[in-house]
């Protein structure tokens, strides 16, 4: 059995700002770059070429689009979320795509998908209230151009491991296919 994960790594200006923050608070910053979770975690032994096959035909409905992210705020009082403010539409588009066919079986119902990038995780009440009061400071928007998804693999060792990456189709968003 694989233990993957499904996301998109924002390529944005000040990408160091995002990472100081997940370096403070963050337990993950130092084993996976900024990223905003398409598909969470889920073990499977669902071979790679399926899953590749699987990604086209979900990337191949989708042309690049815009993301803009900004605000920092605070979730189940556990996380703190960098906010998507452009692009949110797409990304629960894809999110629901990518959670049909052989990923069906690992979509988790009881749980509403929000868009957003983790930038820590934080169980102490205490300090999580300190660090969501620090990072209100962060006032910065990230602004990008999304053009791939990223499968990768936990490592029993916890490393985290690119499987494949595939790019959105370049001529989908003149079909006005974006959205679907």
């Amino acid at each position: 059995m694989l233990k993957r994960a499904i996301v998109i790594f924002p390529q944005c200006s000040h990408i160091e700002l995002i990472q100081r923050l997940r370096q403070a608070y963050d337990p993950l910053a130092t084993a996976l770059p900024p990223h905003l979770t398409l598909v969470f975690p889920f073990e499977s032994d669902i071979s790679p070429e399926h899953l590749l096959r699987h990604l086209n035909s979900v990337a191949q409905k989708f042309s690049p689009f815009q993301l803009l992210m900004r605000g920092i705020t605070g979730h189940t009082n556990e996380y703190l979320f960098l906010n998507v403010k452009r692009g949110n539409d797409q990304l629960i588009a894809l999110h629901d795509q990518l959670y049909t066919g052989i990923l069906a079986p690992y979509l988790i119902f009881h749980e509403t998908y929000v868009p957003h990038l983790t930038v820590g995780r934080l169980q102490d009440q205490t300090c999580f209230v300190e660090a969501l009061n620090q990072a209100q400071s962060v006032t910065a928007s990230f602004e990008t151009e999304v053009q791939e998804i990223v499968a990768y693999r936990i490592e029993p060792n916890q490393k985290r491991e690119v499987e494949c990456r595939v790019k959105f189709s370049q001529s989908c968003g003149q079909r006005g296919c974006d959205i679907i």
